[in-house]
């Protein structure tokens, strides 16, 4: 008796899938996973995955740095993925479902590169000045609640 095809049931499949990797994350040999902005895109391991946070702020970095223009923010990231001009503006919508927060917010950030900092540690740095501010005005709107009618 041949044995049947290995990994293929419902229980094989479950074992080796790893999550949605929307915040980044790893993704081992053997193994595979749910990645993607706008629809998911399924890769296999082994594989790091960038988060949608630290693949923006590292793109600003390189455009900052290569003296990037509006043009540069219209190409894609990689041959695969559509110009950033095809992808929906989450602040131009001017439709908000009922119980979500609109949080604005401004947040200049000054760089100032030393020579022992590489455009990864700037990345990380952008993204996490972000990440902290995006916490406090989310902080700051939760606690101002009121009745609107």
């Amino acid at each position: 008796m041949t044995p049947g095809p290995q990994g293929n049931s419902a229980d094989a499949i479950r074992r080796r899938y790893t999550g949605e990797h929307d915040s980044g994350g790893r993704i081992p040999l053997g193994k595979f996973g749910v990645v993607g902005e706008h629809g998911p895109e399924i890769v296999n391991g082994p594989a790091n995955v960038t988060s949608r946070k630290n693949t923006a702020a590292m793109a600003a970095v390189a455009a900052l740095f290569m003296g990037g223009t509006a043009t540069a923010a219209d190409a894609p990231l990689h041959p695969y993925s559509l110009p950033g001009s095809q992808y929906q503006r989450g602040a131009t919508s001017s439709h908000h479902q009922g119980g979500d927060t609109y949080i604005d917010i401004h947040a200049p950030i000054q760089i100032i590169a030393q020579a022992h900092h590489t455009p990864q540690d700037i990345a990380r740095e952008v993204a996490r000045q972000l990440d902290a501010r995006e916490r406090q005005a989310r902080s700051r709107a939760n606690s101002s609640f009121n009745d609107i009618e």
